[in-house]
Parts: structure tokens; C-alpha cells; sequence
């Protein structure tokens, strides 16, 4: 329903802004739902999924009405319309969710490590909790842990 929305609008001519601006209120951010709680768990093939519906939308926007062909590539369309991939933005909805995370009253969902000392090593803030399994590896809250250390290193 929401992409035929896109659709009906680029047949009514309206400024490709304006539908950009619909996508992103009205696709994307269904698209984008609780992404800290199912990001670390996707797999290639739902990546690609996701990342597909956004490919459809930038071709239905920047495409001719009469032959229904875009002259741009998805790479293009992206610096175009001044968006970025699925992919990155999930990435970086879920390290923005974490740092708000640690500065909320639910700080304590990241264990912080007692003690950090200065060695040539790089040390992180944050304890990840031990996982035998990959299932266990992928986990939210360990993934956002990594995220967090990670962001700390740089």
C-alpha cells in the first residue's frame, strides 16, 4: 500500500522531494522498528530484502513517468536524494540506542569492567557476556556491547 502511494504520487507529478519525504516518514519508518532488538540477528538474504524495498522506492521517485526507466544506479540515487543505505542506518540507530542507553536509568544493562588498565592492549569499557554458541554471539545485547566498545576505541 505504501509503496503504490509512491507510485500514485510520481503519476500526479509531484516534486520528488515531497515523495522522498512520504518514504521516509511512511516506509522507512516501518522499515526501521525496534532495529536495536532484530539488527544483530539478520541474515544476508533479509539484509538484501530490506535494502530492496528502499532500491524500489528511489526507482519509483527518480524513474520517467513515460518509459518507467531510471537513469540512475542505486549508488547514485542514494547521493542524489542525500540518503544512505539500510544497512548503515541500522547500524548507526543502534549505536545511537546503546550510548542513549548507558546514559539512561537503565545504565545497567551494560556491565561496566572493573578494572581497566593502561597496557599496550586495547581494553574495552564494556564486559560482554560470554557466549558458547553463535545464536548467543549475535544477541542484542552483546552485539551492542561490541558496538559500544568498538566506538569507544576510536
Amino acid at each position: 500500500k505504501k509503496m503504490w502511494t509512491l507510485r500514485r504520487m510520481k503519476m500526479l507529478h509531484l516534486d520528488p522531494l515531497l515523495i522522498v519525504d512520504v518514504y521516509i516518514k511512511e516506509v522507512r519508518s516501518v522499515l526501521e522498528l525496534a532495529v536495536p532488538a532484530w539488527h544483530s540477528g539478520l541474515t544476508m538474504k533479509q539484509s538484501a530484502d530490506i535494502e530492496r524495498v528502499q532500491r524500489v522506492a528511489l526507482h519509483i521517485i527518480l524513474c520517467d513517468t513515460n518509459t518507467g526507466k531510471s537513469e540512475f544506479n542505486y549508488d547514485m540515487s542514494l547521493a542524489l536524494l542525500d540518503l544512505e543505505p539500510l544497512s548503515i542506518r541500522r547500524e548507526k540507530l543502534c549505536l545511537t540506542f546503546a550510548k542513549k542507553t548507558v546514559n539512561s536509568r537503565h545504565s545497567d544493562m551494560f556491565q561496566k569492567k572493573s578494572h581497566v588498565y593502561d597496557t599496550r592492549q586495547v581494553t574495552h569499557a564494556y564486559m560482554e557476556h560470554f557466549s558458547n554458541t553463535q545464536i548467543c554471539y549475535k544477541s542484542t545485547l552483546n552485539y551492542l556491547t561490541r558496538m559500544l566498545n568498538e566506538d569507544a576505541c576510536k
